[in-house]
């Protein structure tokens, strides 16, 4: 509690008991002395990397993350890279990635194939925060890993950089990963990216309605967008025109499970639409949502629609709604 006292002896205090004290008082300091800025404070810290006992190390490398200083980066790597105690490097390559800089993600980079998956996974964390351009190229070699906790860390990384590379790599992995946990982390990913109001939302969003072309990921698809996309409807919208027949109707589906409150009218529009099979599913997504409102748009479906598909959808529903409403009548 000293730094938080602002009493001027807090510093001498304190750097006096990281190189006297006992090792649990010499943690406590190095704690402490993260709150008290000033490079004497850090030169205290970098000292403590090199202390006999790994908690002291691991909560000076800690401290040094507070301080956020680019000259902390040297000593942090060596600890990051030497130290015996797995736990202190991976709190100094959490301090390096919180720093950031130019030249985060090269002092990161060899981390994320660290022969202990601990120390790999948070080298992988790191990278998704660090503002480098250069930390996607151990991202991506992660994405690709034989090991699916590694994918699985790059997925997140991923998700949290949030930039266009981002949705590419995403993409392909929620297209081909054979690790259903690892392919809904890259789905769920997208999903959160979907759900920005910018560039990389439109992108994901796209990216989603591409994916539902796949008749395996197409129902992952499908609810992925229609909880996600409601930023960017107007792409899904667009997707009622995409050139394949499947996507077109899955939009159709995807449109009807949404909340949004344009998404219904625009199911609706779909009874219009060039392609029969889109409004053969739109008949059937609105029997779903209760399409009470349009008997006579689905009488005129059912009797002229030059599609045989359409008109026995149409039919379909009307005969359902008719026993329903017998139903409640005889009641």
């Amino acid at each position: 509690h000293a730094p938080l006292l602002g009493e001027r002896r807090a510093l001498p205090l304190l750097l006096h008991a990281l190189a006297e004290d006992t090792a649990r008082a010499r943690a406590s300091a190095a704690t402490a002395l993260g709150r008290v800025p000033g490079a004497e404070a850090r030169g205290a810290l970098h000292r403590a990397l090199a202390d006999s006992d790994a908690w002291v190390r691991y909560f000076a490398a800690r401290a040094l993350a507070q301080h956020a200083a680019p000259e902390s980066l040297d000593p942090l790597a060596v600890a990051a890279a030497g130290d015996p105690a797995p736990h202190v490097r991976i709190a100094a390559i959490e301090a390096i990635g919180h720093i950031d800089g130019p030249r985060a993600a090269g002092l990161l980079a060899p981390h994320a194939e660290d022969r202990l998956p601990e120390v790999a996974v948070a080298a992988l964390a790191a990278l998704g925060g660090v503002s480098d351009p250069a930390a996607m190229l151990p991202l991506a070699r992660a994405n690709r890993s034989a090991d699916a906790l590694r994918r699985q860390a790059a997925v997140r990384a991923l998700t949290r950089r949030g930039a266009s590379e981002s949705v590419v790599a995403l993409r392909w992995t929620a297209g081909a990963e054979t690790d259903e946990g690892v392919g809904t982390s890259a789905f769920d990913g997208l999903a959160q990216l979907a759900a920005r109001h910018d560039r990389v939302g439109a992108e994901a969003t796209d990216a989603l309605i591409d994916l539902t072309a796949d008749p395996d990921r197409r129902e992952i698809a499908i609810g992925t967008l229609a909880r996600a996309s409601a930023p960017h409807l107007d792409r899904v919208v667009l997707g009622l025109n995409h050139a394949a027949q499947e996507v077109r109707r899955a939009m159709v589906d995807a449109l009807s499970r949404m909340k949004h409150a344009d998404a219904a009218g625009h199911v609706r529009a779909a009874l219009d639409h060039g392609d029969p099979a889109v409004r053969e599913a739109a008949v059937t997504a609105l029997d779903r949502l209760g399409a009470r409102a349009m008997p006579g748009k689905l009488r005129a479906i059912a009797s002229g629609d030059p599609d045989a598909a359409v008109r026995r959808a149409a039919g379909v529903v009307l005969a359902r709604q008719s026993e329903t409403d017998d139903r409640g009548a005889r009641r």
